[in-house]
């Protein structure tokens, strides 16, 4: 009976985790908001930015999202409008 052996495999460091909001949980409703249409160099800075300060991403947004429905003078505004061009 031969027996086999495992090969040792390079143990890879672990990528240190952002911190995950607590503060926002998620509804209990199966809902999803998607993001569309931001341009995709607005995206990649705004990653990069939140990968570099070790902050997650849906941490910012949301804390971005309160803050703007709590600004004085947002109560029974509709959503912000669009340029004429």
């Amino acid at each position: 009976m031969a027996t086999t052996f495992k090969k040792p495999t390079k143990a890879t460091p672990k990528k240190p985790a952002r911190p995950y909001s607590l503060k926002y949980t998620a509804a209990g409703t199966p809902r999803r908001y998607l993001l569309s249409g931001i341009p995709a160099g607005l995206w990649i800075s705004f990653t990069a930015r939140a990968k570099r300060e070790h902050i997650a991403k849906r941490q910012v947004l949301l804390q971005l999202v309160e803050s703007w429905t709590r600004r004085k003078g947002a109560e029974g505004s509709a959503a912000p409008r669009r340029e004429q061009r």
